[in-house]
């Protein structure tokens, strides 16, 4: 339990951290999609949705779990020498981008990418993951004072 009580906090850090990287270091720009190429369904039930698309001019393939509409442009935060490095070299997938605005603040741009109700639930377990290490700390403590 006090792993996971640790883990959960730590992964949606990450994220944050990447979201805020972007924010600081990042360009603004236009995320213009010209199709979906594509869906899967991971064994967890997770969708990822493919796309092909555009960043600043450059093409770029994009696998993300947020429904892009083709034909629309987003604002997007990217990464200018990963997106370089990719039109140089375009294999797979290019991750460095979020939507969003350098006027929005971090945690807007990290909460519409993580999830809202994603983020509930990770406070939910956290409570209880907290809750059962006490207990099953405090159940030994107990034993120890008989």
């Amino acid at each position: 339990m006090a792993a996971l009580a640790i883990a959960m906090p730590w992964l949606a850090a990450l994220a944050y951290v990447r979201v805020a990287e972007l924010h600081e270091s990042g360009s603004e720009g236009v995320l213009a999609v010209f199709t979906e190429t594509g869906t899967s369904r991971s064994r967890r039930g997770l969708t990822t949705h493919y796309y092909d698309a555009s960043i600043a001019g450059i093409r770029v393939r994009l696998s993300t779990s947020h429904v892009l509409s083709p034909g629309f442009r987003y604002p997007v935060l990217f990464s200018e020498a990963k997106l370089r490095d990719y039109a140089s070299d375009s294999k797979g997938s290019f991750y460095s981008w979020k939507v969003g605005r350098k006027s929005e603040s971090k945690w807007e741009i990290f909460v519409r990418d993580f999830g809202e109700g994603y983020l509930w639930l990770m406070a939910g377990l956290e409570a209880l993951w907290i809750s059962g290490a006490w207990l099953f700390w405090r159940s030994f403590k107990k034993g120890e004072d008989a």
